[in-house]
């Protein structure tokens, strides 16, 4: 069994050092899939069904990634492991220079863009793999949610400004050339989340850990479904990844009804509000409400994507922000309520699993994406993600001690 040690300074100095490896890694990110990669596609002249195919190509590497490598950290301390995990991506966003440079929609570009995109998420999908076993060693489990929020917090803030400039600059020059600086800026980021990731220090004492460790090798996709806890949220997790794939396509389907690169690169700002504001009531509210509170919150508001095609430039903005405020919501109550029922001994199998899950669900997003019309997407991702929630709630709800995986 695992025990948490009274490390103070240990405890404050991975505060700060996980702080800013989160909000590095969240900003450059934001470069790499989601609203502004879409833009980037589409103001290099590749049409919507290119750029629906190269979110489900992404998509697919990161599912696979996982799923292969769902047990490469469950006998070694994931803290090192996730940090080099995450380089490559630093030297990744560089090889998008010469394309952007050029401003090359050729089929070759296409090839060599999805090609980066793979191996970015590759790179991405070994880092999804440790990071949810990282935070039973670096923090204790009763801090765990405040510092995500508050991570959130200042990563939200960092990406707004950053959102602000590129919108700034897209006005005033082509959006190819702000992607060529922000690349650079995006692989500097990782850089600095690499080290920062590389500097902290385990507050697990080495028997402990090396006990654990056997334990974990024990640990089977077989043994998960035995657990309540995992085989009842097998939809809920793929559902809430389909609507996780249907918001990450949002910029296209603004592009699709006509909406300008400018709106497209205005979400990436309202994407940052909305996400500081939902980690703002996250962290000032944690202790004084359930985090199944928060989630079921979260779950009405993205019943608003079914009005995005019916408002306007404002209307859009505005309905996106909530939504994302709703998704923001569920991103940090989910890991708050499953860090007491799920013990670091599994946690990296259980989590890579779960992300599986959840990124098949994005992954049939995507594909769905290309071949149906806007509004029965949103519809079925709203009425999903509705159906997740309740499906988390009730599952955390009813998970007893004798049902829990304990230390």
């Amino acid at each position: 069994m695992k025990t948490e040690i009274g490390n103070p300074e240990g405890v404050f100095r991975n505060k700060i050092l996980a702080t800013v490896a989160y909000t590095a890694r969240v900003v450059a990110l934001t470069c790499a899939s989601g609203p502004l990669m879409q833009t980037f596609l589409a103001s290099l002249g590749f049409d919507s069904h290119r750029i629906y195919v190269h979110s489900s190509i992404l998509q697919a590497v990161n599912v696979l990634t996982i799923l292969f490598f769902s047990g490469w950290v469950s006998n070694k301390n994931p803290i090192k492991r996730s940090a080099f995990a995450i380089l490559p991506t630093a030297l990744l966003f560089l090889t998008y220079l010469p394309i952007a440079i050029r401003q090359s929609a050729s089929f070759s570009s296409y090839i060599i863009l999805c090609a980066i995109g793979a191996f970015q998420q590759i790179s991405i999908g070994l880092f999804t793999v440790c990071e949810y076993k990282v935070p039973y060693y670096i923090y204790r489990k009763s801090e765990y949610g405040i510092m995500l929020s508050i991570c959130g917090i200042i990563s939200s803030l960092l990406s707004l400004g950053v959102g602000a400039v590129i919108l700034y600059f897209t006005a005033r020059v082509p959006f190819t050339k702000v992607m060529a600086i922000a690349f650079c800026f995006s692989s500097l980021l990782i850089v600095i989340a690499f080290l920062s990731i590389l500097f902290e220090k385990s507050l697990i004492s080495n028997s402990e850990e090396e006990t654990g460790d056997e334990e974990a090798k024990k640990v089977s996709i077989i043994a998960l479904l035995r657990l309540p806890i995992f085989s009842g949220l097998i939809a809920a997790n793929v559902m809430r990844g389909f609507t996780a794939g249907v918001i990450g396509v949002l910029a296209t389907v603004a592009l699709d009804l006509g909406y300008s690169e400018s709106l497209t690169a205005a979400m990436v700002s309202a994407q940052s509000f909305a996400s500081l504001f939902a980690c703002g009531v996250f962290a000032v509210l944690a202790k004084k409400i359930s985090p199944a509170a928060f989630l079921l919150v979260g779950g009405a508001l993205i019943l608003l994507l079914p009005l995005l095609p019916i408002s306007g430039n404002f209307g859009y903005l505005l309905i996106y922000l909530f939504i994302v405020f709703g998704r923001t919501l569920i991103d940090y109550s989910v890991p708050s309520l499953l860090i007491n029922s799920v013990s670091a001994n599994v946690a990296g199998s259980y989590h890579a699993w779960r992300m599986v899950l959840q990124n098949v669900g994005t992954l049939l997003a995507t594909l769905l994406a290309s071949r149906i019309s806007h509004m029965p997407l949103l519809l079925i991702g709203a009425a999903f993600q509705l159906i997740s929630c309740i499906s988390f709630y009730i599952c955390t709800k009813n998970s007893t001690k004798k049902e829990r995986l304990v230390d």
